[in-house]
């Protein structure tokens, strides 16, 4: 640097943005100096004055070692002369470079794309909610800014929010010679949602259909609810959702950007693969239930086989639906069923009815809450596994709670029953 001791920085990467030599006899005000426009000048200043004159350094730049240090090192020289020199370099800026020591969009994207699906290969071993939570947001930031890359490749000014505003910034970064990002005010770039409506609008990728789309908005109502409220994470709901995007979104990413499925490590691959596993069970349940409910056609079956003190008669449902949003509540449920009299909202889990029983508890009673506002007649939650007595009592006081339609709960064995009640109802009436 220009004092001892300090390195001095590599001008093929570094220049000071603000910089200036002073130097006053002892007692006398500093007067004006020209500006230093470059490393070069400052280099030669300094062996000038270190020959001869003492030297404050105020600020330096980081050491090559340790590109992102910022340091200030006061440095003084006494000698016997009478007069005191200050180079003073207030702010260093990068210089762009091959080795590029600015992150980009693409990079950035895809190392948070990576670091979600990391996280979650931890829960899957740790079982720690707190790394779910780490996943969505990973991956929500990385498709934001991966949208954001797809954009700039269009045209730079596309991820600003306010163009009038991007443009007087612009001018006046190109005016102090800096990037439009490195003001002190930079404009504001568009978030998550409104970058995917403008790669819809003006990039026109096929994969962005009316399936991805909601998808992605759903992605990101669940960070949301991650980030700004006291809840828990559904795993077979973030499955779901991540296993219904991968092969769109990926395919978008590798289409309009290129070597976005080569940059993805076998480990994010493994864990893409057990997501996708798990989501498939749970899928295929919900598959299964959906035909049940059609099957319903005013049966009467045994009230335990979905956790009802007395026989039930089934409704006849004439439109159902899977991945529903409720009408007033917005909950998106697994499937909705709805008929002349009656509205079900059905929620499929593949959870250890035991071992998650505090997270299923607090679901049943979700569901009641979010059913008496959407004037349910019932919520049905059905469970892979059996059903442990905790949870049928959680259900009873759920419904009590509720103040509304009936709470009710089915676990693997009460479904195969069922399915068997319905078929033998349905041939004694041929």
């Amino acid at each position: 640097m220009v004092a001892s001791g300090l390195p001095f920085p590599d001008c093929n990467l570094y220049r000071p943005s603000f910089s200036f030599v002073a130097q006053r006899k002892v007692g006398c005000s500093v007067p004006s100096v020209p500006r230093v426009a470059s490393c070069l000048d400052l280099r030669r200043g300094e062996t000038i004055q270190n020959e001869v004159l003492p030297i404050r350094v105020q600020n330096h730049p980081p050491n090559n070692s340790n590109l992102d240090a910022r340091t200030k090192v006061p440095h003084t020289h006494k000698t016997k002369y009478q007069w005191r020199t200050y180079i003073v370099v207030v702010d260093w800026q990068m210089k762009s470079s091959p080795r590029k020591l600015r992150i980009s969009l693409r990079e950035n994207g895809l190392h948070s794309f990576r670091r979600g699906m990391k996280s979650y290969g931890k829960y899957l071993r740790s079982q720690d909610p707190m790394l779910l939570k780490d996943a969505v947001m990973f991956l929500h930031h990385g498709i934001e800014l991966l949208m954001k890359q797809i954009l700039v490749q269009h045209s730079e000014y596309l991820i600003f929010d306010d163009l009038d505003d991007a443009s007087e910034k612009q001018r006046r970064a190109d005016d102090l010679g800096i990037s439009v990002f490195d003001l002190e005010k930079s404009p504001l770039t568009v978030g998550y949602n409104e970058a995917i409506h403008r790669v819809e609008a003006f990039v026109k990728h096929a994969q962005l259909d009316e399936t991805l789309r909601p998808n992605l908005e759903n992605l990101n109502r669940l960070r949301n609810k991650l980030e700004h409220y006291a809840i828990n994470a559904d795993r077979n709901e973030i499955e779901k959702l991540l296993s219904v995007i991968r092969d769109p979104l990926l395919d978008l990413f590798d289409t309009e950007i290129g070597g976005i499925k080569r940059a993805m490590p076998p480990a994010v691959n493994r864990v893409w693969d057990s997501i996708r596993s798990s989501a498939s069970k749970g899928l295929l349940l919900q598959k299964d239930v959906s035909a049940l409910l059609n099957l319903f056609k005013g049966q009467t079956v045994e009230g335990r086989l979905l956790n009802q003190p007395d026989r039930l008669v089934l409704p006849t449902f004439t439109e159902i639906r899977q991945d529903y949003r409720m009408p007033e509540s917005s909950r998106v449920v697994d499937i909705w069923a709805e008929g002349e009299k009656e509205r079900w909202a059905v929620e499929i889990k593949t959870y250890d009815s035991q071992k998650d029983f505090q997270f299923l508890s607090e679901m049943l009673f979700q569901l009641a809450y979010f059913g008496r506002k959407d004037n349910t007649t019932a919520v049905w939650l059905v469970v892979s596994g059996e059903i442990a007595p905790p949870i049928r009592s959680a259900a009873r006081g759920a419904e009590v709670a509720g103040m509304g339609g009936k709470v009710l709960v089915s676990g693997r064995r009460e479904l195969q029953e069922l399915k068997h009640a319905i078929d033998t109802s349905n041939a004694e009436e041929t």
